[in-house]
């Protein structure tokens, strides 16, 4: 079965929001030309998607690109209900009036040179229960589809959006502890953003933070959760292992791999590098460094 963007969208539209609820005999397999979010907000049972089959509850949230084979079935309670909202990619980005790929979506999204996120098999999204205050969302955008009000389809495009960010935001970036399907955790996050960055340079945290659609405090407080220790501890180390392997790979002086490493105290630095290796850095230097 084939459904086509004319069977749901108004004349004139590139977001259409609808309310399902399944009934027996009402929906089989089924591909359309368009891109879809679908919401589980009642019920149980499952997602038949591209010959898989995928166990399905209240809260989980797929997004499917155009031509994907798929259907809702509930389970023995025969209760399921999602609300669907359906788009066209260039309504976010002009450029992107006839890709199925869900990597361009999120590079028109979000400031991708700025992440270091594997994408390489990224293609449709599934998300077993793992955004919060999603029913506000969703609720927002039906009620403002329901009224279509003057603008509403450009009021529609900001809801999509924000929708948008906080499921890639989901899908790379989660708490260990309650996501066991990361894609890229907070610590990788930051990992990868000080081994593409100037250790030399100052590390804006508030904007590292900003990156990750996080306030400062709050992603502070999920990096210590996530690994057990502080952020400003962490660069700081890191920042001390780079000074190591300058100190073993080159014949700088100290006050040049300190600042090449980002620290400006002397004093703050040999304390810093001693405590960390148990020897000061000219030490360090004797034991490591390979003599020609």
């Amino acid at each position: 079965m084939f459904f086509s963007y004319k069977d749901y969208f108004r004349k004139g539209e590139k977001i259409a929001i609808e309310h399902s609820v399944w009934a027996p005999n009402k929906l089989e397999l089924h591909t359309h030309d368009f891109w879809e979010i679908a919401y589980i907000i009642k019920g149980s049972g499952y997602h038949y998607l591209d010959g898989d089959k995928h166990k399905v509850n209240t809260g989980d949230l797929f997004l499917l690109m155009p031509n994907s084979l798929h259907n809702f079935v509930p389970d023995k309670a025969r209760v399921l209900e999602w609300i669907n909202c359906m788009f066209f990619p260039d309504v976010i980005d002009p450029l992107l009036t006839s890709s199925t790929n869900a990597v361009d979506l999120f590079k028109a999204l979000i400031f991708f040179d700025s992440f270091h996120y594997d994408v390489s098999n990224l293609s449709g999204i599934e998300l077993l229960n793992s955004i919060e205050d999603l029913n506000k969302i969703f609720k927002e955008i039906s009620i403002e589809y329901e009224q279509a009000k003057i603008g509403y389809q450009e009021s529609l495009k900001c809801y999509l959006q924000i929708l948008l960010i906080k499921i890639f935001r989901a899908y790379f970036i989660k708490d260990k502890k309650t996501n066991k399907n990361i894609r890229t955790t907070i610590t990788d996050f930051v990992t990868a953003y000080l081994q593409n960055s100037s250790l030399g340079q100052n590390i804006q945290i508030d904007e590292l933070a900003k990156q990750a659609f996080y306030s400062s405090q709050h992603f502070r407080k999920l990096f210590k959760a996530e690994s057990g220790v502080s952020l400003s501890s962490f660069i700081r180390e890191q920042r001390l292992n780079k000074a190591c392997d300058l100190f073993v790979e080159t014949d700088l002086t100290v006050m040049n791999i300190m600042e090449q490493t980002g620290f400006n105290d002397t004093k703050s630095f040999y304390t810093a590098f001693f405590k960390l290796k148990n020897m000061t850095p000219v030490q360090y230097r004797s034991k490591y460094q390979k003599k020609p």
